[in-house]
């Protein structure tokens, strides 16, 4: 069962960063105009608005959150390898900041049966939703950097070209977020001189917007949960009968029953 989980944990990892990463690259083209942007987003919603790519990436972000939250609220101690730690904590953070975008960009906006194309989405995030997409930004490729390289960290290959990858691994946010700012700009100069013309109709952008609020609510309250189940199970095993564990060669500890081995020697 262990196996299965993370196999699909891996994934779903993997397809969601691929995902990131192609749509932050079609960020990146906002530093040679909105138009640039525009021509490329075609090519990827016909992958990922294709019925398959839908379904696959729809399956993988359910699972992906499933898992996170599971393994959150199955936390035994918070005595966890500072990787762990980022990761869990980006993951949750991502979970809560993802869910407007995801609902006024996509369910909300497919709903309608339409499509949020760059301009229309830059001149309602530019100027006033600028620094929540950029932390979301930074958090999704800060949790899937950290996921890609616990994964491969014993990897001979992937520790020869640790240098060349960290140095990617910084371009890519650098060149979408100057994109977005380059784009949100000139989508805002546009607007400042009436001659932008949103191409969506803005009679929708209420209810689009209330969705994605919506969403949000419902991912913050999914976290809590999870974060009170752990808690409840940590006090719950705190005071649990202990059992003696003995490293040889090493010290006796007392834990109560639960936790794994690894868990316990992470807690001592």
């Amino acid at each position: 069962t262990g196996a299965l989980v993370d196999t699909v944990r891996l994934a779903s990892g993997l397809t969601l960063f691929t995902f990131a990463l192609l749509h932050f690259l079609n960020h990146a083209l906002g530093l040679w105009s909105i138009e640039a942007m525009a021509a490329f987003q075609p090519y990827r919603l016909a992958v990922t608005r294709s019925l398959p790519g839908t379904v696959a990436l729809a399956a993988a972000l359910v699972a992906h959150l499933a898992l996170a939250l599971w393994r959150i609220a199955r936390l035994k101690t918070w005595r966890l390898p500072a990787a762990t730690l980022w990761q869990l904590g980006t993951g949750a953070l991502v979970a809560v900041l993802l869910m407007p975008h995801l609902g006024q960009a996509g369910i909300a906006t497919r709903a309608t049966g339409g499509i949020m194309t760059y301009p229309a989405e830059l001149s309602l995030l530019w100027p006033s939703g600028a620094l929540r997409q950029t932390s979301l930004l930074l958090l999704v490729w800060t949790h899937g950097c950290i996921g890609l390289h616990q994964w491969l960290k014993s990897e001979a290959w992937w520790r020869r070209w640790s240098h060349v990858l960290a140095a990617v691994a910084a371009l890519v946010p650098a060149a979408a977020l100057a994109g977005f700012v380059t784009a949100g700009r000139e989508v805002a100069r546009l607007k400042a001189t009436q001659s932008f013309d949103p191409p969506f109709p803005l009679s929708q952008l209420p209810l689009i917007k209330a969705r994605g609020v919506e969403a949000q609510w419902i991912a913050g309250e999914a976290l809590a949960l999870a974060l009170l189940v752990a808690l409840v199970s940590a006090v719950v095993a705190a005071r649990r009968r202990r059992l003696p564990i003995c490293y040889d060669p090493g010290p006796k500890v007392l834990s109560a029953p639960g936790p794994t081995l690894l868990e316990i020697s992470r807690a001592h």
